[in-house]
């Protein structure tokens, strides 16, 4: 006979899968996938406040870590504050293009 646990399971996390592009695998990481959704989710707020300093931002899993006036000076904002190169990301603050377009079939 099998014991049931009494205690609660943690469930084991899942690891990242893979996405294929051109037939090669890339493996996403939950940091990069969490910054992501975080800078989705900021994007509207962002764009109220973009200035001429505030032009490209970075953001760490779920914090925004970083402004600038360029992508190279907000990457090495980033790596000044100690962040690794590849956990985090630099965005333009500008309106995300939707994923799918309707692009009429006539030419």
């Amino acid at each position: 006979m099998i014991a049931i646990p009494t205690h609660p399971i943690t469930p084991m996390p899942t690891p990242p899968s893979p996405l294929t592009i051109g037939g090669v695998a890339i493996t996403i990481s939950p940091e990069i996938v969490a910054s992501l959704s975080a800078f989705r989710t900021a994007l509207p707020a962002l764009l109220d406040t973009r200035s001429d300093a505030r032009q490209w931002v970075a953001f760490g899993g779920d914090q925004c870590i970083a402004f600038g006036k360029s992508k190279t000076a907000t990457f090495q904002e980033c790596l000044q504050r100690g962040w690794k190169r590849g956990t985090f990301i630099v965005r333009s603050i500008e309106p995300e293009l939707p994923e799918e377009l309707d692009v009429p079939n006539e030419v």
